[in-house]
């Protein structure tokens, strides 16, 4: 579907995209990319498969999944004090890439007896990974997952089971209706962030981004941030644009960026990832959510 849609775009004279959506999306028409034909913009998809120094024609704001991964198995292991972990992924471009990152972790930390549980893509039946993960009896669990799959896991386990057990999340797992599930349900879920809190952050853009959400009475949540940061720095930049704007100008435009302090949030390109941003927001349970940032 995303394929002929972009054709379709592209039919009409539309070769920019802002802000798409998913991993498996992307990779569907990531030849036109390759090729020069359509300009992806801060695409919400972490995978390192986007994150190449030829791909000319894709810039990131949000930092890869394999850094996240490297983030959360860090945190699991010096935070959350983790003996036995469960890495519980999705076996695509996303999962991997989550996946990628915590196995080099636990390389350097020479920790060999974690435990890796895939999925595929809209199973919906984890009879075989409940088997293995009880037998595991895993302290902690790790989801390099969708939410949707993240809850059927749990529910299949059994919510007594899982509420003896430490949750880490990634970045996907700020939907509001996985957090009330969670709450619900009794359960701790420490979970990752490519934004500051949207209800809490005082930073300059997240008070901006709060006066017009509530204006137009848009969900506070750290999706419409994210969609929010992408379309107010694009804007940003396409004012700095002399003369007619084109895809080779933005780009140019975006190559530049060194130490950039955008509304309290620091952006630095790098030729190597294409990515802008370092920087994530760990949300642990407190009122305030913690800042990691890594070198990309």
């Amino acid at each position: 579907k995303t394929r002929k849609e972009v054709e379709r775009f592209l039919a009409r004279g539309i070769d920019s995209m802002l802000a798409p959506v998913g991993s498996p999306t992307l990779e569907s028409y990531l030849d036109l990319v390759k090729e020069g034909k359509v300009l992806v913009l801060f695409p919400v998809t972490g995978a390192p498969l986007f994150r190449s120094p030829d791909l000319k024609y894709i810039v990131h704001i949000r930092p890869s999944y394999k850094t996240e991964g490297k983030i959360l198995t860090e945190y699991a292991l010096d935070t959350v004090k983790t003996k036995k972990g469960v890495m519980f992924y999705q076996d695509d471009a996303f999962g991997q890439g989550l996946l990628d990152g915590a196995r080099d972790v636990l390389k350097n930390r020479g920790v060999a007896d974690w435990l890796e549980v895939p999925y595929q893509r809209n199973d919906v039946n984890f009879k075989k990974q409940v088997v293995k993960i009880k037998k595991y009896d895993p302290d902690t669990i790790l989801f390099f997952s969708t939410t949707t799959a993240a809850s059927g896991l749990i529910r299949q386990i059994g919510i007594q089971e899982v509420s003896s057990k430490k949750m880490l999340a990634n970045s996907d797992f700020g939907e509001e209706q996985f957090l009330n599930f969670v709450k619900e349900k009794g359960l701790n879920l420490i979970y990752l962030n490519v934004v500051p809190n949207p209800l809490k952050s005082k930073l300059a853009i997240v008070e901006q981004f709060r006066n017009a959400a509530q204006k137009y009475d848009v969900s506070l949540d750290t999706f419409s941030l994210e969609a929010y940061i992408a379309t107010d720095f694009l804007l940003d930049i396409l004012h700095k644009i002399e003369g007619k704007i084109t895809k080779k100008k933005i780009i140019d435009a975006i190559e530049r960026i060194k130490n950039y302090d955008y509304k309290g949030l620091r952006f630095n390109f790098d030729p190597e990832t294409r990515t802008l941003s370092s920087t994530f927001w760990m949300n642990a349970g407190g009122a305030d959510w913690q800042v990691m940032t890594v070198k990309i």
